[in-house]
């Protein structure tokens, strides 16, 4: 692995020299390595996804925001109250409904969830498309 501040010679063997001190080498830093586990973090959607994976990452980002998973929650206890069961053959059917769709992609929307470093990754891949700030 590569440290930021130890530059590569055209030989590929890192040389000892500091690259940069100071305020300004944390700047350049990305917003998510400033992050903390346990942090809340405010996410907002500055461009539509164009893959289905990066759609399903931020979907799955969104759904952790606490309003979403409160709603979540609800719907199923919903569905689970009003199932549907009959009989045929002598067995029971359960009339299986499909889950809420409770997040949706658009410019402008916001969400916020607590960080860990398992999601560092899913918001490194969807980095140019949110924009991500602590709360």
């Amino acid at each position: 692995m590569r440290l930021p501040w130890r530059k590569a010679s055209r030989s590929g063997r890192l040389q000892g020299q500091v690259l940069s001190f100071g305020p300004h080498f944390l700047e350049d830093r990305p917003m998510i390595d400033t992050l903390k586990p346990g942090q809340t973090v405010r996410c907002t959607l500055v461009k539509l996804p164009r893959s289905r994976g990066n759609a399903k990452t931020l979907r799955s980002l969104m759904l952790l925001d606490p309003q979403n998973i409160k709603s979540l929650r609800r719907a199923q206890v919903a569905r689970r109250r009003t199932t549907v069961v009959y009989n045929r053959g002598n067995r029971d059917w359960v009339q299986r409904r499909p889950c809420a769709r409770i997040v949706s992609m658009r410019t402008g929307a916001n969400w916020s969830f607590v960080y860990n470093h398992d999601l560092a990754a899913e918001l490194r891949s969807v980095e140019p498309l949110v924009r991500i700030e602590a709360a």
